[in-house]
């Protein structure tokens, strides 16, 4: 492909709508929703793309909802997605993995963080390809909390020292955003990747993310290469 973006984040919404249609519960649709995430994943490295961003769980997902939800959320981060990171086939794929936002201290669980710190660790020479894991994530909150580091390190308010600041200030600007799931009001949610979007494209598709598969994000890159990124030019 010709014009493949660097960075794709997507914003996977739609599981528990898609379990209602089906007389499924909605842990049903976040488990489908698992399956796909690894397509994806697997299509967008294959088509050339560099970083693929993925938003697990929002910050208000693990504390507004039921806790019966929060502790299956919970438990797919921790037994499902994290145990086939630590594959010997997923390293094999020299892929590195990051894990950012609140979700890993709302768990509170020492194993769980000494997982997440030894995938990191053990991965961080791969450059390649470049998983991000947002669990816990609300945009605002990292703003909020970029600016308090920079006041406690009294730095100057730079674009440089507010990037570094970021939980995400390690990664390149988003190029193209995907929200499935949209009923009508195309939008992104809490702040998402807020500095990082700035010049993004953005696609939005009815599309619940357990139906959004390999074929369609095929489709949405060959969209994204035909279109012309001006850039405030």
């Amino acid at each position: 492909m010709e014009n493949v973006p660097q960075h794709v984040a997507a914003i996977p919404d739609g599981n528990r709508r898609w379990a209602k249609k089906r007389g499924l519960p909605g842990t049903a649709g976040h488990t489908e929703g698992v399956k796909r995430f690894y397509d994806v994943m697997e299509e967008a490295f294959d088509k050339g793309v560099k970083y693929f961003t993925f938003w697990g769980a929002s910050e208000s997902n693990l504390t507004n909802r039921t806790k019966v939800e929060v502790k299956f959320l919970m438990d797919i981060f921790q037994n499902e997605i994290l145990r086939h990171f630590d594959s010997k086939k997923f390293k094999e794929n020299k892929i590195r993995v990051r894990v950012r936002g609140k979700g890993v201290e709302m768990i509170d669980n020492p194993k769980l963080t000494e997982t997440v710190k030894k995938l990191e660790e053990e991965s961080a020479e791969f450059t390649d390809k470049n998983l991000t894991i947002l669990f816990g994530y609300s945009g605002t909150t990292e703003i909020r909390e970029a600016i308090s580091k920079i006041k406690e390190e009294d730095l100057e308010v730079t674009d440089e020292n507010i990037k570094k600041s970021l939980w995400t200030g390690d990664l390149p600007p988003v190029d193209f955003v995907i929200r499935t799931g949209i009923e009508g009001d195309p939008h992104v949610s809490a702040g998402f990747m807020m500095w990082q979007t700035a010049e993004s494209q953005l696609y939005f598709t009815e599309m619940c993310w357990p139906d959004f598969g390999k074929k369609e994000l095929a489709k949405v890159l060959e969209e994204y290469g035909a279109r012309e990124r001006r850039l405030g030019k």
